[in-house]
């Protein structure tokens, strides 16, 4: 994926990341994959803006930085 097509997948705010967008910034990880880490509660946090869930880009940056381990960082 280009950097404008994850540009365009992150939305209209560069803050937050689609369930794609997020895929594409951990290097084409499967959409599958990210959905499985979100229903097993280890991937990174999430919230659902009008049913549609979306990834804080700094904090997916602190997850990344942690090792992947959701136990170990906040999202505030």
């Amino acid at each position: 994926m280009t950097t404008g097509a994850v540009a365009a997948a992150a939305g209209a705010d560069p803050g937050w990341l689609t369930t794609h967008g997020l895929g594409a910034l951990l290097g084409g990880v499967p959409i599958s994959t990210i959905r499985g880490w979100r229903l097993a509660g280890i991937g990174p946090p999430y919230v659902k803006l009008g049913g549609l869930v979306r990834y804080q880009r700094a904090a997916v940056e602190r997850w990344i930085a942690a090792g992947g381990d959701r136990k170990d960082i906040t999202t505030r």
